[in-house]
């Protein structure tokens, strides 16, 4: 009951009601979920008689008697319900917002023109924009290939060219990926043709958004019936994924707000004076330099305990202004649905409808700006507007590293999440092990000995002993922005805005570490798996691992 199975045909023609019957029961053979047909010819009249002819949902973009048509067949045993229906006017694309237990997702089924226009595929991203759903599967006859070098036979040209542009551009920008293409690299399978002379192509695919791609189960071709098109279908395995709490990050454009940056120096005067020794006058404490001060705990339980406070307040002050720009959202949107009706009455009307418009905006665009961050997306225009397409980005990019299939060493598939889990564990234990060797220590410093730099006495010496102010200072300065943190949360941007104040004391605990032992916060990371490109991902060998640090032991 967790599978989802989309069958799809160019039919060729089925206004005929013998044909379409056994064209319709071919089809249905194939214990598909969802059905998706193209050039089926049903016209406005047509619709009554296939509605009670099909045991199931049925929406039709109709065409003429001989000519276009797209529809889309739900069976009646789905599990899906349709949330939303679009349909052009030539019979060319019908798209649904289609929901199981646990995915919201937009179904466009398309039967592409033949004259290199790109309004279509434009009409496309509009829809799929309105829609604002975080997934998308767009499927039919594209009457053009990806991949002309292996997705043709006996081609003369490129069909399509401008169009098939804008398809590649469109899979870049959504982040969509040819399903069948994943699972079967370098294979040459095409699902149109005709006889005289021969040329083939691969005209018929699925185009699926990148958080689904892990959620393919297979993805085939097979032979069509009375066309001369192929059928194909894709099988989804939607269940339910459990998702932990993940990891706290701090939110960047904090830094912009005066009040949250008082609220911060506030508190480290504040914490300082709390475990500052007794002979200190806590009124006098900001008067002495930050590394002359004498705490009653270790320099290195001070930082840990400064940093745990800032993160407190930083999530309490976060939540409270979301709220309160959330409320403020809110009542703009209702003032402005209050004055719109007045807006002829008279200049100062006019006037404070453009205040709240551009209030609005601003909110509005501090929401996109962190979700673009959040979803590390690059690629939008300067000056695009808020919407829920672009809102859904951080939800996609975040579902695409949810492994929920996976293939085992032994080559067993495995669904369970416990399971997985340990697979991974098991995987990447026997990767980064220890091996051993037949040479001894010895035997490999003796083997690499002549290509070993080594260094003078002065330069030994330099790199010894505690770390200077200067030397964090510049390493400090040096590192990028926009990067992930590490478990702590705290970013570069965070420790470069507030260095005047929590520097020396990140300084005295890494000092502390050298003496003693790093803290645990220092010595942690984030292991997290990031998908190679558009590689079947039931592999753990096409997932590539990366460890998250915290900016402190960065610096160290």
């Amino acid at each position: 009951m967790n599978e989802l199975k989309i069958v799809c045909l160019n039919c060729r023609g089925i206004n005929n009601s013998n044909k379409r019957r056994d064209v319709l029961d071919y089809v249905g053979k194939t214990k598909g979920d969802i059905y998706c047909l193209q050039d089926v010819h049903w016209n406005e009249s047509l619709k009554e008689s296939i509605s009670l002819e099909w045991n199931g949902s049925c929406y039709i973009s109709p065409g003429t008697s001989n000519f276009r048509g797209v529809a889309i067949l739900i069976s009646a045993e789905a599990n899906v319900t349709v949330d939303k229906t679009h349909c052009d006017s030539d019979g060319n694309l019908i798209a649904l917002v289609i929901k199981t237990l646990t995915y919201c997702i937009s179904l466009v089924v398309i039967y592409g023109p033949n004259d290199d226009t790109l309004d279509f595929f434009k009409n496309i991203l509009t829809i799929l924009e309105d829609f604002g759903t975080p997934h998308c599967i767009i499927v039919g006859d594209w009457n053009l290939v990806i991949d002309p070098s292996l997705d043709t036979f006996n081609y003369l040209h490129v069909n399509n060219p401008r169009a098939r542009q804008m398809v590649l551009n469109m899979q870049r920008e959504l982040n969509l990926y040819d399903v069948w293409r994943v699972l079967h690299p370098g294979d040459r399978h095409y699902t149109w043709r005709q006889r005289n002379p021969v040329k083939q192509g691969r005209l018929d695919f699925f185009l699926v958004s990148s958080g689904l791609l892990n959620t393919v189960l297979k993805s085939s071709i097979s032979s069509g019936y009375r066309t001369d098109h192929s059928l194909i279908s894709t099988t989804f395995n939607l269940r339910n994924i459990k998702v932990g709490r993940g990891v706290w990050k701090f939110n960047n454009s904090l830094l912009d707000d005066d009040h949250y940056v008082k609220i911060v120096k506030d508190l480290t005067t504040e914490t300082v004076g709390h475990y500052a020794c007794f002979p200190y006058v806590r009124s006098n404490i900001c008067n002495i330099a930050k590394s002359e001060i004498q705490f009653v705990i270790s320099d290195q339980l001070f930082f840990e305990t400064l940093l745990c406070n800032i993160r407190g307040r930083s999530i309490s002050f976060s939540s409270y202004k979301k709220r309160s720009e959330n409320n403020r959202e809110k009542y703009l949107i209702n003032e402005l649905d209050r004055i719109d009706p007045c807006y002829h009455e008279s200049e100062d009307t006019r006037t404070y409808i453009d205040q709240l418009n551009h209030e609005l905006e601003v909110i509005r665009d501090k929401k996109l700006q962190g979700c673009l961050v959040r979803a590390r997306a690059d690629w939008v225009e300067h000056g695009e507007k808020p919407s829920k397409f672009f809102l859904n980005l951080e939800k996609r990019n975040y579902v695409s590293k949810i492994i929920n299939h996976l293939v085992s060493t032994d080559k067993q598939d495995i669904y369970d999440q416990d399971d997985i889990q340990k697979e991974v564990t098991k995987y990447y234990q026997n990767l980064y092990k220890s091996h051993d060797t037949d040479l001894s220590n010895e035997d490999i410093f003796e083997k690499f000995s002549d290509k070993v730099i080594k260094l003078s006495s002065d330069q030994s010496r330099c790199l010894e002993g505690p770390l200077m102010y200067d030397e964090v200072t510049r390493v400090l300065k040096n590192m990028k922005n926009n990067k992930s943190p590490g478990p702590d949360g705290f970013t570069v941007e965070f420790y470069k805005y507030f260095w005047n104040e929590i520097g020396q004391f990140l300084l005295r605990s890494l000092n502390f570490g050298y003496e003693n032992s790093l803290s645990v916060t220092q010595k942690q990371g984030v292991i997290t798996l990031i998908p190679k490109g558009d590689k079947p991902r039931c592999y753990l060998n096409n997932w590539r691992p990366i460890s998250l640090l915290n900016v402190s032991y960065k610096i160290l």
